[in-house]
């Protein structure tokens, strides 16, 4: 990282944007959940009325995230419903590389790590965003955070993004997708095709160049997906 370049929280950053996004009685998704940074700062935002759906598929982190979620008070433990499984684009169970002394590094795939980490194979559920498509009652934010499978999350929640049109945040490297074998173009189309606009998370509308070359070098990590009839949650979310 060059010299000078001021350091930025990005999980700080994704938080203040879906904060200014989510409003009473909205519905939230945290895909990716850990340890619940996420779920619980998205909670209070939606309120009581609201409903926060999670999803983290090693036990012990779910177990943790469920422990916080019991001290809740019961009005608030009913606006939250967490899975202990991973999201893909079809259901079932699946191979899963944990890395248990960095688990955010876990995922379907051994990708590219900081620096030599031991890791294990373990056995996970998966399910596809759009089973619960029947239950949702919208769907204003979806957030993916899934070390390198996250077009896999897309592809299995395509029936409830064209149905509830929500901000999506992605975080989204090359060296994480390369595990999985898809580019940032794949990415790219698939938002294109179902009529999203991608912006890195300061604000700058991407083209298929420009996001191939930003998650290339990997400055930043964090993307967001608009709607393209909906240029006013832009204009609210990058102020």
């Amino acid at each position: 990282m060059p010299k000078n370049r001021p350091m930025i929280d990005y999980e700080a950053r994704v938080k203040e944007i879906y904060l200014r996004h989510l409003r009473r009685g909205d519905t939230a998704v945290d895909v990716g959940a850990h340890l619940g940074y996420h779920t619980f700062a998205m909670l209070p935002w939606v309120g009581r009325q609201g409903y926060v759906l999670a999803f983290e598929p090693l036990k012990p982190l779910a177990d943790a995230l469920a422990r916080g979620i019991e001290k809740l008070d019961r009005h608030w433990r009913r606006a939250v419903d967490l899975h202990c499984a991973a999201l893909g684009n079809q259901s079932g169970s699946a191979s899963f590389v944990h890395v248990p002394d960095a688990p955010y590094f876990s995922g379907f795939e051994r990708r590219e790590y900081d620096k030599p980490r031991d890791t294990q194979t373990i056995t996970v559920e998966v399910k596809m965003l759009d089973e619960f498509i029947e239950s949702l009652p919208s769907m204003e934010y979806l957030k993916i955070d899934t070390e390198g499978s996250e077009l896999l999350v897309l592809r299995g929640a395509e029936h409830c993004v064209r149905k509830f049109r929500p901000l999506i945040s992605i975080e989204y490297g090359k060296a994480s997708a390369d595990a999985y074998n898809m580019t940032s173009d794949d990415m790219f189309n698939f938002l294109a095709g179902v009529d999203y606009r991608l912006f890195d998370i300061m604000g700058r509308e991407m083209e298929p160049d420009t996001f191939r070359d930003s998650s290339t070098r990997q400055d930043l990590w964090d993307y967001l997906a608009i709607p393209k009839e909906r240029p006013d949650i832009a204009e609210k979310i990058f102020v």
